[in-house]
C-alpha cells in the first residue's frame, strides 16, 4: 500500500492497441464530412443542399458541366481505397436534402442515367410542430444558431422563436408567402434554414417526384415507424434491395448521441402554449391535408405502408 508505484511496463499488445486506435480514428475521419471544416457537423454531409446557391447562379445552358463537377466533388468525399465497402449498397443520409428546392434537380443531373434508375429514397416525416420544437431545442442545447434573424439563446422560449419567424415571414413581398417556394425564399433571405417550411412535406415529395419515380420514394410517418419498425424493417430492406437484418430490430425512443464537445446543460422545452400550437396548426393544416391526399393515391412503392394522420401536438393552456 505504501510502496512507491513503479512506471508500468509495456505489455504485449499495447502497441497493437495503439495502432487499432489510430486505425479507428482514420476510419472515422475518412467518412464523408462535407461540412466538417465549416460547422464541425459530423452527422450529415449536406452536400446537395450546400450546392444550391451555385446551382441557381449557373445558367441553364451551363448546368450540364456544373452537374459533372458536382458528381466529381461528391465522389471525392469517398476515398477510393474504401469504395469496396459500398459494393453491397450505399447510403447518403442527410434529411435536409428533402426540403432543398434544387437538390433533386442537382442529383438527377449529376448521376448517370443507369445509376439514377437504381436510386431509392426514404423520407421519414415527423409531425411538423413537434419537429420544429425539436429543432428549437437542438439550437438551445447545442448553443448554435440556425436563424440569424431569430437567434436562440439560454432563456429563449419556443413561443418567442415562433413569433419572431412569423413576423419575418410577413415581410415577404413577392405575394407567395403562403407557398413552399415563396416561404422558402423568404426564410433564406432572413438568414434562416431548417425553418417552418421544413414541415411543408407535400410540396417536397411532389418536387422530388418530378425528378425521380414516385415508386422509388418511400414515405413513412416518424411516430408510426418508431412503434412498428420491427414489423416493417424487412420491407425496408426489400425496397432498398439490401439483405434483410437478422433478429429483432428496434429504434431507440430517445436520441442519446452527442457531438464531441457538446454541452447539454440547458433544459429542453417540453411543452408549448395552446395559442402557439393553434397558430402553427392553422399554417400546417392545409399542407398536411395536401400530403394525405398525395399519399392516398398509393402510387408509391409496394413496401410503403398506409400513412396515418399526424397526432395533434400536445399543448398547455
Amino acid at each position: 500500500m505504501g510502496k512507491k508505484s513503479r512506471k508500468p511496463k509495456k505489455v504485449a499488445g499495447e502497441k497493437k492497441g495503439a495502432a487499432d486506435a489510430q486505425t479507428t480514428t482514420r476510419r472515422r475521419l475518412a467518412t464523408p464530412k462535407w461540412r466538417s471544416r465549416q460547422t464541425n457537423d459530423l452527422k450529415e454531409t449536406h452536400f446537395w443542399g450546400d450546392a444550391h446557391e451555385a446551382w441557381n447562379a449557373t445558367p441553364r445552358t451551363a448546368r450540364r458541366g456544373a452537374a459533372k463537377r458536382l458528381a466529381a466533388q461528391f465522389t471525392r468525399l469517398y476515398p477510393s481505397n474504401r469504395r469496396s465497402e459500398c459494393l453491397q449498397g450505399f447510403f447518403e443520409a442527410t434529411p435536409a436534402n428533402l426540403r432543398h428546392l434544387t437538390a433533386p434537380a442537382e442529383l438527377a443531373a449529376a448521376v448517370p442515367a443507369p445509376f439514377k434508375a437504381e436510386l431509392r429514397f426514404i423520407a421519414v416525416l415527423r409531425e411538423p410542430i413537434s419537429r420544429d420544437l425539436s429543432a428549437f431545442n437542438a439550437q438551445l442545447g447545442r448553443r448554435v444558431q440556425w436563424c440569424a434573424a431569430c437567434p436562440v439563446a439560454p432563456g429563449s422560449t419556443y413561443e418567442a422563436f415562433v413569433a419572431c419567424r412569423l413576423a419575418n415571414a410577413a415581410t415577404v413581398t413577392d405575394g407567395a408567402a403562403a407557398t413552399y417556394r415563396g416561404r422558402f425564399g423568404g426564410r433564406r433571405g432572413a438568414g434562416c434554414h431548417g425553418d417552418l417550411h421544413t414541415g411543408f412535406y407535400a410540396a417536397q415529395i411532389e418536387l422530388w417526384s418530378s425528378h425521380f419515380p414516385r415508386a422509388h420514394i418511400l414515405v413513412l410517418e416518424f411516430s408510426w415507424l418508431v412503434v412498428h419498425f420491427n414489423d416493417v424493417h424487412g420491407g425496408l430492406a426489400a425496397f432498398l434491395r439490401f439483405p434483410p437484418a437478422r433478429g429483432d430490430q428496434r429504434l431507440p425512443h430517445t436520441n442519446s448521441k452527442e457531438r464531441a464537445g457538446e454541452r447539454r446543460e440547458v433544459t429542453a422545452q417540453a411543452n408549448i402554449s395552446c395559442a402557439v400550437r393553434d397558430e402553427l396548426q392553422a399554417i400546417y393544416g392545409p399542407h398536411n391535408d395536401r400530403l394525405y391526399a398525395l399519399l392516398a393515391k398509393r402510387d408509391g412503392p409496394p413496401e410503403e405502408p398506409e400513412f396515418p394522420p399526424f397526432a395533434p401536438m400536445p399543448c398547455v393552456s
